[in-house]
């Protein structure tokens, strides 16, 4: 596959770098005038050079360095400037600048960043600026793609800053002309719904500063999960390492999340109630402290869109499948096996054609978005509103996005409720009083285990303690309420009493819940609903998925014509 590693500065020509002014070098070799100790003469270099410097809203120092007719981004105590500056002093002064000095340099430089310069976002591959994307190309001339309403196009000098990670591999430039549809062929879903879910998620990685799905690709042995994967994140992100195992905490995912646009984690075989929670906040925007020196404190903070593949059903609590977009991949015949030498080779052709459709794609979404008005909102409102802005430069039908999408949550709902050990026992409860059912916590939890009976109740994912059901009860509460059941709480006599009330709510509130109104439009109905039936009022208190993510079962986040836009004849 033509993946071609950011180049690095540290590596180009003295030929790239503006000499020093010949006066400043004179005025350094007179006699009369004052000694400069080196780190002096290492910083007025550089000045001299043309850099600038800046610091980020967390106050990460960085420089802007000209090299030929055009300038790159780089954090001031990276190795790749230390480097630079190196070369620099060597070049001007023909004899080579001692560490401490250089050291010195950079801490100078350092604090007139922070004290001095202007306050700017440095982004990894995409950015946005008002009304306007920016993904980043990564190749030796710090190339941007520019995406407005009115199309895309490639230009220099862009007026956001881009900083370039570690392992940052470069985007081979877009061609107009292609389709989205050229990637079918490396795609092997069971469903055409599949496939268009795929496509919804590169929509949607290109739309920075919103929640981002997590894309999970599922299927057994020889369904190419990691290839697939692999091919998606180079398409727009692509890395020195593409497919990461999974981290060890919360301080290696954010980590992962800083030094790449797209997080693919690659064949999972169990995800940890920590790495789930985490999971769910990096979709929507994470961050992570870390202690430094002097009990000073060092922040990341991250939304990247997330792929996961594994063989089994790993995603297994609801507020990180309410995220997920899941696609079920076929095993590949061997008679239809290729090698992924041959595959690489052809994605590599088809790449370009590929991106150009999805810059195409993000275009119109650009445009269509305000207008685009849905007849309800999901759990991901942002997502399925953008996805479906751009339904006319994909090809679909209107409406067909929201089909797709509601389909695969009912989906994700049944997998929700078939995995906990206490949906069967509450059905039946229910059946066995009308559908409502009042008590406390305790009284639920000896209920559901007289329904469970010793087999079930025994095991070791059942809720031991009354605090660990009603935990369960939260995170299930969106699933539950999207089949008609509502779960209310109250505190009643003297001593606070904590009462739970859970009721099956009309067929008619049941059918529109699961028709995509579920997920906190029509709580206040359902609970009307149980209230009625019941015969009380009772405070307006329902559980709801946005609770349900901090709970635990115990101790375990007018253009020009360079403008590519072949849609926007038909628009």
């Amino acid at each position: 596959m033509s993946i071609i590693p950011a180049p690095s500065s540290a590596d180009k020509s003295a030929a790239t770098t503006p000499p020093p002014d010949q006066n400043a070098s004179q005025s350094q070799g007179d006699e009369d005038a004052p000694k400069l100790n080196m780190a002096t003469k290492i910083v007025m270099l550089a000045q001299t050079a043309g850099i600038s410097v800046f610091h980020t809203p967390d106050y990460v120092p960085f420089v802007r360095v000209p090299i030929g007719n055009h300038r790159e981004n780089y954090p001031i105590q990276s190795t790749v400037f230390r480097r630079w500056l190196s070369g620099l002093y060597f070049r001007s002064l023909k004899r080579a600048p001692n560490a401490n000095a250089i050291a010195d340099a950079v801490s100078i430089l350092a604090a007139n960043a922070i004290h001095n310069g202007q306050r700017i976002e440095a982004h990894t591959r995409v950015a946005r600026l008002g009304g306007t994307i920016y993904l980043d190309l990564a190749d030796a001339d710090w190339r941007v793609i520019e995406i407005t309403r009115d199309g895309w196009r490639i230009v220099s000098n862009p007026t956001v800053m881009f900083r370039r990670p570690p392992g940052m591999y470069q985007l081979p430039e877009p061609k107009v002309g292609g389709s989205i549809d050229l990637l079918r062929q490396f795609v092997n879903t069971k469903s055409e719904s599949g496939f268009r879910l795929v496509i919804a998620f590169l929509v949607a990685c290109l739309r920075p500063g919103r929640p981002f799905p997590v894309l999970f690709l599922r299927g057994e042995q020889g369904s190419a999960k990691s290839t697939l994967a692999r091919l998606l994140r180079n398409l727009t992100d692509p890395n020195k390492a593409p497919l990461r195992r999974p981290p060890r905490d919360d301080r290696d995912l954010i980590l992962a999340a800083m030094n790449g646009w797209n997080v693919v984690f690659d064949n999972l075989s169990f995800i940890p109630y920590w790495l789930s929670d985490g999971l769910c906040c990096l979709a929507t925007g994470a961050g992570f402290g870390t202690r430094t020196t002097n009990d000073e404190e060092t922040l990341f903070q991250a939304t990247r869109p997330i792929i996961v593949t594994a063989i089994e059903d790993v995603v297994t609590r609801g507020d990180l499948m309410d995220r997920c977009l899941i696609v079920e991949l076929t095993p590949i015949p061997d008679e239809r096996r290729r090698t992924e030498a041959d595959i690489e080779a052809d994605f590599a052709k088809m790449q370009p054609l590929i991106l150009g459709a999805l810059l195409d794609a993000v275009s119109v979404a650009i445009r269509n978005y305000a207008a685009t008005r849905l007849p309800a909102l999901p759990r991901m409102a942002d997502f399925a509103q953008w996805v479906s802005a751009a339904e006319l430069a994909l090809g679909w039908k209107a409406g067909s996005f929201m089909a797709d999408y509601s389909g695969n949550r009912d989906a994700s709902i049944e997998a929700i409720l078939d995995d906990s050990p206490i949906y069967g026992p509450l059905m039946t409860l229910l059946d066995e009083h009308s559908g409502h059912w009042e008590g406390t916590p305790t009284d639920l939890l000896d209920a559901l285990t007289t329904k469970a009976g010793d087999k079930n109740s025994k095991h070791k994912s059942w809720p031991a303690k009354p605090n660990a059901l009603t935990n369960r009860l939260k995170r299930l509460s969106p699933a539950l309420r999207a089949r008609g059941i509502t779960i209310e709480r109250e505190r009643t006599g003297h001593d606070g009493r904590r009462t739970l009330r859970v009721c099956r709510t009309p067929s008619e509130s049941s059918a529109r819940s699961a028709s995509g109104d579920s997920y906190g439009r029509n709580a206040d109905d359902s609970a009307d609903d149980c209230r009625k039936s019941i015969g009380s009022e009772i405070p307006r208190k329902s559980y709801c998925a946005d609770n349900a993510d901090d709970a635990d079962d115990g101790p375990q986040t007018p253009r020009d014509s360079n403008f590519a836009g072949p849609y926007l004849d038909r628009i």
